[in-house]
């Protein structure tokens, strides 16, 4: 018994990550979670390599940047630009204030542009819940492949860190949630009018 929990510690972490193969897709959307420029960083580098000419940014929580307040959209946005990612590729989506919400934006966009492949990036422990919450949520008629950024993570490494402690247990807590069927008031479907509007709260133009 004891040997099974500390095989079940050691290896906690490497059990919250997906990292498919990347395959050629219509779209590359990257999620926010914390404005660290990892996820920004694998995104531009896809992109660079061809896996898809679009990125979208789907981030709409507000964070202190520099002096101010702003959507981590606009932070992970100056962040892409600054990697060389040209700006009449990337889109943003600046709504979202949870993973599921990432997902019923950014499937809003892409059935507008008939996307039938995402190739999804998102931080490394949280990339098999954000996954499976994306599949749930855009349904059969649009494939879903996941990226985990960063790729060079030690995911045994995690309980001599003990920034990475709160994270692993964060996000068991909320694949607890998950399987419960537990949802918070931000991570509920939006209306059609929030869906059908093609304007952010920051004002920027869906471009495209």
């Amino acid at each position: 018994m004891l040997i099974c929990v500390i095989c079940g510690s050691i290896f906690a972490g490497s059990l919250l990550v997906a990292n498919d193969t990347p395959q050629p897709s219509d779209v590359i959307i990257v999620i926010g979670g914390d404005h660290k420029p990892e996820r920004v960083k694998r995104a531009v580098e896809l992109y660079q390599q061809g896996y898809a000419p679009i990125v979208i940014i789907s981030a709409g929580t507000k964070v202190w940047e520099g002096d101010e307040w702003m959507h981590e959209a606009e932070v992970m946005r100056r962040q892409a630009l600054m990697r060389g990612l040209p700006e009449a590729d990337l889109w943003l989506e600046s709504e979202s204030l949870s993973t599921f919400q990432n997902a019923y934006y950014t499937k809003a966009i892409c059935q507008s542009k008939g996307f039938k492949s995402v190739l999804l990036v998102a931080s490394a422990y949280h990339s098999r819940r954000a996954k499976r919450i994306f599949q749930d949520v855009f349904g059969e008629n649009i494939s879903v492949s996941v990226q985990a950024a960063p790729q060079t993570l030690c995911t045994l490494c995690w309980w001599f860190q003990p920034d990475q402690v709160s994270v692993i247990l964060y996000e068991y807590y909320n694949w607890g949630r998950y399987w419960l069927g537990i949802r918070l008031s931000n991570e509920t479907p939006p209306n059609n009018t929030q869906l059908n509007n093609p304007y952010n709260r920051s004002g920027i133009l869906q471009k495209g």
